[in-house]
């Protein structure tokens, strides 16, 4: 494929040491951006889907110039968006998502005479729109782009019946077109969403790994660079989960597609073995807490590099086609035949599993996932109340929309229409999520303004413009995934030269200023609309949450220090612990980001879910290696339930906890020690989390993190 061979050219001209540089920057600028809600993804570009939309959007384009059909600009842009509303994967879901965006976008598309019955189309089209999202996020998606349709389309001069079914027939074709461009003639492997999600899995915790790595050198122990080490691991921890349950969905799908075949099989083998590595770096997490010789440390700096390096390659072998993928595993294999992994078990674990992975171990058992929009109306049903989050989001939506269309329309201002699809488009659920979109919007479309001035001074005649929409609507889906600065930065000189296009003897200069105008316009209008009008403010959810982290973190805990716990039960309650407190990671960047300022215990709320990645690392050694001394841990196990149990109602209440005493049998081992004495700075953090939403704003000494026990001694 053309993707395929441009990424191998740029790739080998760059050499490993490089490579490796690149991605280590790459992914340590996603990291620091998603703490702003502002997502960069290099690697979800995607040449193959930018090319069918190009093509898709500039035929239709050519064939308006050769006849002389400004009409047809609008099934341009209904081919591009249909692509924009394609979701990926199985062809059946696919088909399904695209004939109903195309249905639904088209009686959107048709809206009526005059600004009353505009208005009030408007406001229905937007609450049907919103309320799409709960069924999935491929129909929020396809429900967002169906009610920009509708907006756009409220602007386009359509005096009398005929006129609406004629304008409602190019929308359709355009749909339809691209529809059956990317469903037949231009099919992308339905098994390349899965395929990159298992790849991403994969460099998640690759990229983990080295933090250990670079952790593990550090000769100071000093508790400044240990609550920065933990901060940064606590994220990549994060973020592992995260990339686990997105290759998990991904592989659902294909399951719920009824797709069989060595390619599944091989994608749910590396989804179970993703978990075995991930408990066993939850484990090397805690293990490189621990003091070591100088002679140890280097060993194991050189091991933890290497299972880094062995974790990207299987990335790599991941996003590749079936055969490359079993060339790629005999290099892997042939990478350190005969290492040694003295001293290090879990390292010594995950190796085994890299080198041992192949298809003639059984797949595990295929089982469909229950199907969840079966009953339709039943999600719906259960968001129609007052305190639904959604349901204000979707009212406060349909008020600022049709409040914006009406004072563009009175006021005269042209090409209003984007200022209302940019408003869509940005309003989100929360003013923290809001702002990041809308500056990356603005940044955008002045950056993407610039470029259409550009490209109409140099391009003068409409057959260069019709030339240059190809490269144009190429990058902006290429980009889509990757970020939605420059999504729209390249979309906005598409729209222009379009507009352009239609509107012989229109100046791309006054488009463009236009475009970026209203724009920004549209921005500004949601940042007012989410902080006045109903706002979901995430720093009352904070407590909420942090006690579901401290309640599923302590249930796991005490599954792993309990004798003969069921490792099922146990396996679930980690993953449970791990998706607990990522989304409270998730509800304190976004408590940031309503307060830049801080505050509110903030701080203490960080701290206390670093203490909780530790206080699981430490457990997850506890059952995973233990000593072969070791007592059983059923009298610490005992006491973790209840202990824990009164942490999360002291965060959920504001209360401050009282003092547990600590279980005499647990300072025999010091594993059970750790955690004993980890519990203790658990509740010191809840006492302080409590004091500063209470006011006081008292502040750990390091945030709280102690040098752990060192393991072998008490």
């Amino acid at each position: 494929m053309a993707s395929t061979g441009l990424s191998r050219l740029f790739w080998s001209r760059l050499r490993v040491r490089d490579r490796r540089a690149l991605a280590r920057r790459l992914d340590n600028l996603s990291e620091r951006l998603s703490h702003w809600s502002i997502n960069l993804s290099p690697r979800a570009l995607s040449l193959q889907e930018g090319l069918r939309a190009a093509f898709a959007c500039a035929l239709v384009v050519a064939l308006m110039e050769w006849r002389h059909l400004p009409a047809l600009s609008w099934a341009a842009i209904a081919a591009l968006w249909t692509c924009l509303a394609d979701p990926g994967g199985a062809t059946r879901r696919r088909f399904k998502v695209l004939m109903g965006y195309s249905a639904v976008s088209t009686l959107f598309a048709m809206a009526g005479l005059g600004l009353p019955w505009a208005a009030a189309t408007l406001f229905i089209c937007t609450l049907l729109g919103g309320a799409a999202s709960v069924w999935g996020p491929a129909a929020r998606q396809a429900g967002v782009l169906a009610l920009v349709a509708c907006a756009v389309a409220i602007d386009s001069p359509k005096v009398g019946p005929a006129a609406i079914l004629q304008f409602g027939a190019v929308f359709a074709a355009g749909c339809l077109w691209a529809t059956f461009l990317s469903l037949t003639i231009w099919r992308i492997h339905p098994f390349r969403p899965a395929r990159h999600a298992a790849s991403d899995m994969f460099q998640a915790m690759a990229a983990l790994v080295a933090d250990l790595g670079a952790r593990a050198s550090e000769r100071s122990g000093s508790t400044a660079e240990a609550a920065g080490w933990a901060r940064v691991t606590t994220r990549r921890r994060a973020a592992v989960r995260s990339a686990i349950e997105a290759s998990r969905t991904a592989i659902d799908e294909l399951l719920r597609a009824q797709r069989e075949g060595p390619v599944v099989d091989r994608l749910m083998l590396a989804l179970a073995m993703a978990e075995r590595i991930f408990t066993e770096l939850i484990a090397l997490d805690d293990i490189v807490q621990s003091p070591t010789g100088p002679g140890e440390r280097r060993l194991r700096v050189r091991q933890i590099r290497l299972i880094s390096v062995m974790l990207r390659r299987m990335a790599m072998s991941l996003r590749a086609p079936l055969p490359d993928h079993f060339k790629a595993e005999a290099r892997l294999a042939a990478l350190m035949p005969d290492h040694s992994w003295a001293g290090s078990p879990e390292l010594e674990a995950i190796a085994a599993d890299l080198l041992d992975f192949d298809l003639v171990e059984a797949a595990p058992p295929r089982v469909r996932p229950q199907d969840k929009t079966v009953d339709l109306f039943a999600p719906l049903l259960a968001e129609l109340h007052v305190r639904s989050a959604l349901s204000r989001h979707v009212f406060r939506g349909a008020v600022l929309v049709t409040g914006v269309l009406i004072v563009v329309h009175s006021l005269g201002l042209p090409k209003s229409y984007w200022a209302t699809m940019a408003l869509i488009l940005v309003h989100q659920s929360q003013l923290a999520t809001t702002w990041p979109r809308a500056l990356e919007r603005s940044l955008g479309s002045v950056l993407g303004g610039a470029i259409a001035v550009l490209i109409g001074w140099l391009f003068v005649t409409p057959v260069l413009l019709t030339i240059a929409v190809f490269p144009l609507a190429m990058l902006t889906m290429a980009m889509r995934r990757v970020n939605y600065a420059l999504f729209v930065m390249f979309l906005t000189p598409l729209f222009v030269l379009v507009s352009e296009l239609a509107q012989p003897g229109s100046s791309h200069v006054v488009l463009a200023w236009y475009r970026v105008a209203n724009n920004v316009l549209g921005c500004a209008v949601a940042l007012v609309g989410a902080s006045l009008l109903w706002p979901a403010k995430e720093r009352l959810r904070l407590r909420a949450t942090l006690a579901e982290a401290i309640v599923a973190n302590g249930r796991y805990a005490v599954l792993a220090f309990r004798t003969g716990a069921d490792p099922a039960v146990r396996d679930a309650a980690r993953r449970a612990a791990g998706l607990a407190s990522a989304n409270a990671e998730r509800s304190c960047d976004r408590v940031a980001l309503e307060t830049p300022r801080g505050g509110g215990g903030l701080e203490e709320a960080a701290a206390i879910l670093v203490m909780l990645r530790q206080l699981t690392g430490g457990a997850t050694v506890a059952w995973l290696h233990p000593a072969e001394d070791a007592p059983p841990g059923d009298a610490v196990a005992d006491w973790l339930g209840p202990a824990v149990t009164e942490l999360a109602g002291a965060v959920r209440g504001g209360a401050i906890p009282a003092e547990s005493r600590p279980p005499g049998p647990a300072l025999a081992d010091p594993t059970q020690a750790q955690a004993v004495h980890r519990v203790a700075l658990l509740r010191q953090g809840v006492v302080e989390f409590v004091a500063a939403r209470g006011g006081m704003g008292r502040k750990m000494s390091g945030l709280g993190i102690a040098r752990p026990v060192t393991r072998g001694a008490a």
